[in-house]
């Protein structure tokens, strides 16, 4: 392919991308054929990952709301594949960080305790505990393990 070929493609795509912002149809018409692409990037990064389909629609929604920063300095499929390599490694990064935090706390919960009614209410209080620390920003979590879990100084911390 020359170098003028490449050129009119890169216009092509510009235009397709600045018409897909105000046209649903483009905008669908790109994703389809951005898909491919965007699903071979995610699966080389999250391989056993059961969350590829909603890294998918991550990636599709970045896409689309990125569209106005695509320049025609590559095509769209490999600005897309940064993209969706981008999404899928913030992902990966969250599960890992959720899984440290899994981890810790399953291993400080309480192994046997002396009755019943005192198991109930740990077990009531772990699961709040859980539930509480899943909602809690990346940053925050993070933070709050490494202190009262691991029992970090703030100055450490930081």
């Amino acid at each position: 392919m020359s170098v003028e070929e490449k050129k009119v493609i890169a216009l092509d795509d510009i235009h397709l991308a600045q018409k897909a912002q105000r046209d649903r149809k483009t905008a669908e018409l790109i994703l389809r054929r951005l898909q491919p692409k965007i699903f071979q990037v995610i699966r080389a990064c999250v391989r056993s990952s059961p969350h590829a389909e909603e890294i998918g629609q991550a990636v599709a929604l970045e896409v689309l709301k990125s569209l106005h920063t695509f320049r025609g300095e590559a095509s769209l499929e490999a600005w897309a594949g940064g993209i969706a390599y981008r999404v899928s490694m913030k992902t990966l990064k969250k599960e890992r960080e959720w899984e440290l935090v899994h981890t810790t706390i399953d291993e400080s919960a309480p192994a046997s305790l002396t009755t019943p009614e005192k198991r109930a209410s740990k077990q009531q209080l772990y699961a709040s505990l859980l539930n509480k620390l899943q909602h809690l920003p990346s940053k925050r979590r993070t933070t709050l393990v490494l202190h009262v879990v691991h029992g970090y100084t703030v100055k450490e911390i930081s």
